[in-house]
């Protein structure tokens, strides 16, 4: 089902909804001090 997708997806989160107030993104890695 998420094959084409570049990340692990738990057995149990298949086919949950993510709502747009539920995501975030984190940039920088871990060489930035502050995020």
């Amino acid at each position: 089902m998420f094959k084409d997708i570049p990340v692990d997806v738990g057995v149990i989160y298949e086919g949950e909804r993510i709502r747009r107030k539920d995501m975030y993104i984190e940039l920088g890695g871990p060489d930035i001090k502050e995020k």
